[in-house]
């Protein structure tokens, strides 16, 4: 057991039908239309991240299919520190059915990439952010497709599993050599199915910086 488990008995998930009148149903619909997100309504399963003794929710999730947050007391156990990069690293693994890897919190003593080690350093060399994917492209491809459109274009590629892309990344090299493809068949951890790539999000640090506010007040 590390330092932070004991956050569970404080913040943990709670489970709702959206077509429901669960008291979060309002909530998140106000959350969603908040954001632009109309469809919230063609969804049958809600799920919060709340802090019990408030009842504020730190995010919500909505899906057809059951939910298993397994990954939540999983990874809680691995929270290094309440440092904002570590906590916003949390959040992106917090994910309905994310799969589970152990010490995700350490670069492994074998990680194959000097110059990934280097740039990826908040997240212990996983690529998880969109902005580390863009980085990534712009150390691998010829100057002449280093430009916001193209960047843009390859990040969709990688996310629609476009096969071009990922053809074309079987000849894109890292400055230190390393195959970017390899590294990102390894190191996506969001979204990820075993032996398969994972998926880039957007930074979580905004809610991060939300837990971590209302975690201090139980160490």
């Amino acid at each position: 057991m590390n330092k932070y488990t004991f956050l569970n008995e404080h913040f943990n998930f709670e489970f709702f039908d959206v077509q429901s009148n669960h008291p979060l149903v309002e909530k998140m619909k106000e959350n969603y239309e908040r954001i632009n997100f109309i469809h919230w309504k063609d969804y049958k399963n809600g799920a919060a991240f709340i802090e019990k003794k408030s009842g504020d929710v730190i995010f919500f999730d909505i899906s057809n299919n059951p939910f298993n947050y397994a990954c939540y007391p999983f990874y809680l156990k691995q929270l290094p520190s309440l440092k904002l990069s570590d906590v916003a690293f949390f959040f992106t693994l917090l994910d309905n059915g994310n799969f589970l890897k152990d010490e995700i919190f350490k670069v492994p003593d074998d990680y194959p990439s000097v110059f990934a080690k280097e740039i990826l350093s908040e997240t212990y060399g996983n690529v998880v952010y969109t902005h580390q994917l863009v980085l990534l492209l712009a150390n691998c491809l010829p100057q002449e497709e280093v430009s916001h459109f193209q960047l843009n274009e390859y990040r969709k590629d990688f996310g629609l599993r476009r096969d071009s892309f990922f053809v074309k990344m079987k000849n894109l090299f890292l400055p230190d050599g390393y195959n970017i493809g390899e590294l990102l068949k390894a190191y996506t951890p969001y979204k990820k199915t075993d032996n398969d790539f994972g998926f880039v999000t957007l930074s979580t640090h905004k809610m991060a910086f939300d837990f971590i506010q209302k975690a201090k007040k139980y160490l």
